[in-house]
């Protein structure tokens, strides 16, 4: 026997995504951690609101500059991008005006 087939036909109940609790559209105050400066384009540094994104709900909204603090990662946010946060807790980042 080399090599054995089998395939299986039915229908599955979509898997559900896990869900954040809901908050205002401004993040809450804990989620502030701070600013800096940061540098986007060559030779231009703007202050950037640092968010910790363990602290953000969903329904949260904010602009950029912003840097979105995580363990493992950061979301960089530049000027003229809009952040809404979902309900199961992903950053949707939307450009605002070009």
């Amino acid at each position: 026997l080399v090599a054995v087939r089998v395939s299986i036909v039915g229908t599955l109940d979509p898997p559900s995504l896990p869900q954040i609790p809901r908050g205002g559209p401004q993040p809450p105050p804990e989620a502030i951690v701070g600013s800096r400066a940061v540098f986007f384009e060559r030779g231009h540094s703007v202050d950037a609101v640092l968010y910790d994104r363990a602290h953000l709900r969903a329904g949260n909204r904010f602009s950029g500059p912003a840097i979105v603090l995580e363990t493992g990662s950061s979301t960089c946010v530049p000027a003229g991008v809009d952040v809404e946060v979902t309900a199961p807790g992903h950053l949707l980042l939307t450009v605002s005006h070009a």
